[in-house]
């Protein structure tokens, strides 16, 4: 692993964010194919849905974008609590190549979401949940992460010179952090 991890030390900077910035794109033509889905089959939407329908190409390029940089800060950050250190820029540089596993997956999921289906209820939501066709796309999109995510972790440990138990936690703890605040505004 160390071989790769300084391997992707040496390559250029901009490749990373060349990965992230496909990352962002096919992410936004993903929620646009989606909303086209949406829109075509007159299917209802919930709040949540229209927002997000309606953030334009732009917006979700660079939510994406933004995303990552703070995923990876709060990585950082946590790496740091557990005596780790190393500069922020080389977590910033090789994670970044990562990104490559979910790129792929919302490419796949891109694919199959613009094959013909049928859609039997009215209520998005509903469709979104029980119909396998689309359901294939979304999961693919959310547990694309999980490589992701263990692969920081790897990188955190060699990198940061911490234990494998303290580079997971730098990744779990920022992870369920944010999934314990976004449960916790959802219950307001």
């Amino acid at each position: 692993m160390k071989r790769i991890i300084n391997t992707l030390e040496k390559m250029p900077k901009w490749y990373g964010f060349l990965t992230i910035l496909l990352y962002s794109l096919l992410l936004a033509e993903f929620l646009i194919t989606t909303n086209h889905l949406v829109n075509n089959n007159n299917l209802e939407t919930d709040r949540l849905f229209v927002i997000l329908a309606r953030m334009s190409y732009i917006i979700i390029v660079l939510s994406a974008i933004v995303i990552w940089l703070i995923s990876t800060f709060l990585f950082h950050l946590t790496a740091i609590l557990f005596n780790g250190y190393a500069p922020f820029k080389h977590l910033l540089y090789i994670s970044s190549y990562f990104y490559i596993i979910p790129a792929i997956s919302v490419f796949i999921s891109i694919f199959l979401l613009n094959q013909k289906t049928e859609y039997s209820t009215s209520n998005a939501v509903t469709t979104l949940q029980n119909n396998y066709s689309l359901g294939l796309p979304i999961m693919l999109v959310n547990y694309s992460f999980i490589p992701y995510y263990l692969l920081c972790m790897i990188l955190i440990h060699h990198l940061y010179k911490v234990r494998l138990r303290y580079a997971i936690a730098s990744v779990v703890i920022p992870i369920l952090s944010v999934w314990a605040i976004t449960k916790l505004f959802t219950l307001l």
